[in-house]
């Protein structure tokens, strides 16, 4: 239930778990909108592949929305870190710039989408068809 300790603990570690999956996919897959035949943004690729890890993880509403949103926050914190690192600049932490916001909304709404077609679907298929 949402109550429980292993409840509020799969939240975040969802969250890790997800930003380092979308870290490396970021680390593969082009940038540039058009390459590689992509059939999604590059913007929303990683919201995309939160929301279904957060999902496939988090096993409830709660925990998926906190897994797919707080992974894009991540991400977002850990680009800022590697800029400093690199010595870009030491630039002011901006949180939802760039179209970050989008990203960490899309990642939410899927993963709560997901959790709640798929969980009233399996719902349904363990009640049976006897009841209407």
């Amino acid at each position: 239930t949402a109550g429980t300790g292993e409840e509020q603990f799969r939240g975040p570690i969802t969250a890790v778990i997800s930003a380092g999956v979308i870290w490396i996919i970021d680390r593969i897959l082009p940038l540039t909108p058009g390459s590689w035949s992509y059939l999604l943004d590059p913007l929303y690729l990683p919201a995309a592949v939160a929301g279904l890890i957060a999902y496939l993880l988090g096993r409830s509403r709660r925990s998926s929305f906190i897994g797919g949103v707080l992974a894009i926050i991540i991400l977002d914190l850990a680009a800022w870190g590697e800029n400093i690192y690199r010595g870009i600049g030491h630039n002011p932490i901006i949180l939802g710039g760039a179209g970050i916001f989008d990203a960490t909304l899309v990642a939410g709404v899927i993963a709560v989408m997901l959790a709640e077609l798929i969980g009233e679907v399996r719902e349904r298929l363990k009640r049976g068809s006897g009841e209407s």
